[in-house]
């Protein structure tokens, strides 16, 4: 039930100004591409890998426009999500299991002695103006999920008519 999956979640929240949205804004970063990263690094430590995941970008500038999707993993976010880890590895990572008990098959991560702020702050930059550039591109009515999805749609209703023409 929906009560007894809320109960089940562990929730802990930030509130640190130096994360806030004027404040990314003023370092250049996209408060919804910083977020979108920080989820992809959160999940990443817990589940040691990063899925493909969606975002939706809303297409309202145009004639009865809606929205279109957002592919907010890419190799950049990907890079980034490796430079902090190279930076700062998370803690107990060997230490791990799984509910039954067995040993996660994911390498422990240790400080990588040549990564660099340096390298992780251009790594951020990088994955930032990616996600930027893939949301104007969506937002613009330029992306590519919605357009698939009417193709795959559309070719559904050609296979029907098809099928019914040839019982017919």
């Amino acid at each position: 039930s929906l009560t007894t999956t809320l109960r089940s979640l562990d929730v802990a929240t930030l509130v640190d100004p130096a994360l806030s949205a004027p404040a990314l804004c003023a370092m250049g970063f996209s408060p919804d591409a910083f977020a979108q990263l920080c989820m992809q690094l959160a999940f990443q430590r817990t589940e040691h890998y990063v899925p493909a995941t969606y975002e939706s970008a809303s297409t309202k500038t145009h004639l009865m426009g809606r929205t279109e999707t957002l592919r907010p993993v890419s190799v950049d976010s990907q890079r980034f999500v490796e430079a902090f880890n190279a930076l700062f590895p998370p803690a107990g990572a060997a230490d791990r299991s799984d509910d039954e008990g067995a040993t996660s098959s994911a390498a422990p991560l240790e400080r990588n002695p040549h990564a660099s702020a340096w390298q992780l702050m251009d790594a951020l930059h990088t994955a930032t103006a990616r996600h930027n550039a893939t949301a104007a591109t969506a937002s613009s009515g330029h992306g590519c999920d919605r357009h698939l999805f009417a193709l795959a749609n559309l070719h559904k209703e050609e296979a029907c008519e098809a099928s019914r023409s040839s019982l017919g």
